[in-house]
């Protein structure tokens, strides 16, 4: 495992150079959905991932974001999502980050969640801990709804389903202290795991969204299910709720 954590880092850190200099630079476009979007920087720092895990285990699978599908061999895979927060990164907002995990067996073993802009490269072994640039991170120990602060995000299928999500955020909205809309989930689950966020909840993600983020959370100390309180199962599972312990009933209940 020591080699694929090696692996992982490095995939992290040159990728993040990519995206530093298009985030500079003009930038290619295309719509891939009515608002989903897919840009240069997503398609490069994808192929520079993609090419070092090649060289060192070509016989790995590998899920990413750009050539997705919806069956998932999770036996020994990477999941990667180059670019998430790619409506931020095309507005020049600076909250994106790349997301990298693999899983062996279908149980995430290593989880990497890098945020170029800031240099916070937070990683998560299975069993070992999680911690962001070496150092030992935990979830937040906040029990009360009302001082705590909860990240979510809305799908791209918000039209399809926007009174249910509209009805859940209301539930959360007047029940906690603030709430957050950054638009990266990976970004939003590495900060549960940090403590700065005390919660996070969102429908319609993907396991690139979420696959490191995960394993964050729960090596921090923390707790991941969907809305109703069951396991979150990659590629099967439609919400995600991720919290410390002491506030993950609460929070499931505003979501039910």
């Amino acid at each position: 495992m020591e080699k694929r954590i090696e692996v992982i880092k490095k995939c992290a850190l040159e990728a993040g150079e990519i995206l530093k200099y298009y985030y500079s630079n003009e930038l290619n476009t295309r719509f891939k959905g009515k608002i989903d979007m897919v840009t240069d920087a997503d398609i490069a720092s994808q192929e520079k991932i993609v090419s070092i895990i090649k060289s060192e285990f070509p016989l790995d699978e590998i899920i990413a974001e750009e050539n997705s599908k919806n069956t998932y061999n999770l036996d020994s895979t990477w999941v990667i999502d180059p670019l998430d927060g790619t409506t931020n990164f095309v507005h020049r907002l600076p909250w994106f980050a790349i997301s990298i995990a693999y899983i062996k067996n279908n149980e995430i073993k290593v989880g990497l969640v890098y945020v170029p802009l800031l240099n916070e490269l937070f990683l998560a072994v299975k069993g070992e801990g999680a911690f962001l640039n070496e150092k030992r991170i935990s979830v937040s120990k906040e029990d009360k709804l009302e001082r705590s602060l909860v990240g979510t995000g809305f799908p791209y299928s918000i039209h399809e389903n926007y009174e249910k999500i509209l009805s859940r955020f209301k539930n959360v909205v007047i029940n906690v202290r603030g709430i957050r809309r950054p638009g990266a989930a990976a970004q939003d689950l590495a900060y549960v795991a940090c403590g700065r966020l005390d919660a996070f909840y969102e429908d319609g993600l993907k396991p690139w969204d979420v696959a490191a983020g995960i394993l964050l959370v729960s090596e921090a100390g923390g707790k991941v299910t969907d809305y109703n309180g069951n396991e979150y199962i990659i590629g099967q599972s439609d919400q995600i709720l991720a919290s410390n312990f002491l506030l993950h009933d609460k929070v499931k209940k505003l979501l039910s």
